[in-house]
């Protein structure tokens, strides 16, 4: 009996040592995944870093293009509010001084109809239309004046006639 004890016990021994190296086995198999594993993990977070890295720098060189940009837009917002001001001042200068000029001819040519008028109430005066271009000219003509006035701008022209 002691034979078989001995044998049943090897038997046992043997199936416990199978375990065991099943086991070791096992764990190793377990070890090397959780090795690739992480091996696996820090080469995504090393890429997830450079991605990180490489979206922060975009993002910064965005930022600085929209800042470069916005600046861009107000100066040339301002320098065309500046150049708007000008032209409308130049455009008030312009049409004061075409009104005057207007204004001073028109006064002088009253002023010679009425000294015509004064020296020559005999004189009959002749009036006639003439037509250039897209402007109607009515020409009045007098023994010392010439007047020329365009209907569609409004222009006089005089001379005197000696």
């Amino acid at each position: 009996m002691a034979a078989e004890e001995l044998e049943l016990l090897r038997n046992r021994l043997r199936e416990q040592e199978e375990q065991v190296r099943k086991a070791a086995q096992a764990g190793l198999g377990l070890l090397n995944q959780q090795v690739e594993l992480q091996s696996q993990l820090d080469e995504q977070r090393v890429e997830m870093t450079k991605t990180i890295e490489a979206l922060e720098q975009d993002k910064y060189s965005l930022q600085r293009e929209l800042d470069l940009k916005t600046q861009m837009l107000e100066f040339l917002q301002s320098d065309y509010e500046t150049f708007k001001k000008q032209q409308k001042q130049t455009l008030d200068e312009h049409q004061e001084h075409l009104e005057r000029s207007h204004n001073m001819a028109l006064s002088e040519l009253h002023n010679k109809v009425e000294l015509h008028n004064v020296t020559n109430k005999q004189q009959s005066h002749l009036q006639t239309p003439f037509l250039c271009g897209d402007s109607t000219f009515l020409f009045i003509s007098c023994q010392m004046v010439f007047v020329c006035y365009c209907k569609i701008c409004h222009f006089l022209l005089t001379s005197c006639v000696v």
